[in-house]
């Protein structure tokens, strides 16, 4: 109990409309810095903790954190949930495969931490800094097994245009807030957005 009174104890952003799925959205942005393929991973909570104990079912966890080691058990998690989330993640430019290299954790405090009913993991990976035509596809192969939401979105700008994307893209005067009837529109347990092909062109 005391371990998960920590877990609760961090805040980040959560997308609370699916509380007991998972969801991860991939977003492509291309502006005037280069392209970048953000991935953000969103487990809920429970399924967190369940995971956590079994990463260190080989430790008595209660002795471990009464020794006061439960900061050095979850940066070891954390670590770990983020290579075998980036091993699930696939990328491709132009047909080359970039996935060895590609995802990385993004620096901020809060990722890797729990919200109000998610952990949250955010992954990216940087494509190009050329305006150029180009094809770019996201495979992801996580939570088969596992109730699963998938967003899928291109944010272009500064001598950027969607040439074709898998997924619709959503008008320029929508409104993205989280939560609002255009955003959640993103989502679906639509299993095809798995893969998720797009074509930018400089305009």
């Amino acid at each position: 109990m005391s371990l998960l009174c920590l877990l609760l104890a961090f805040e980040a952003r959560a997308h609370l409309a699916f509380p007991n799925f998972h969801s991860i959205k991939t977003t492509v942005t291309a502006n005037d810095e280069g392209v970048y393929v953000l991935a953000a991973v969103e487990i809920p909570l429970a399924d967190l903790v369940i995971a956590f104990n079994q990463h260190f079912e080989h430790l008595d966890l209660i002795a471990e954190i009464q020794a006061g080691k439960i900061g050095k058990l979850e940066q070891e998690f954390r670590i770990a949930t983020f290579e075998r989330l980036a091993k699930g993640l696939s990328l491709s430019v132009d047909g080359e495969d970039m996935t060895p290299t590609a995802w990385q954790p993004v620096v901020t405090p809060f990722n890797g931490r729990a919200g109000e009913a998610f952990f949250v993991y955010l992954l990216e990976a940087y494509v190009d800094s050329r305006p150029r035509e180009m094809e770019i596809e996201v495979v992801n192969r996580l939570f088969d097994d596992q109730d699963l939401v998938l967003a899928n979105l291109a944010q272009v700008s500064h001598g950027w245009r969607v040439a074709s994307s898998s997924s619709p893209q959503p008008p320029p005067e929508a409104d993205l807030t989280e939560g609002s009837e255009d955003e959640l529109a993103l989502w679906s347990d639509d299993a095809n957005k798995r893969r998720y092909t797009l074509r930018l062109e400089p305009e």
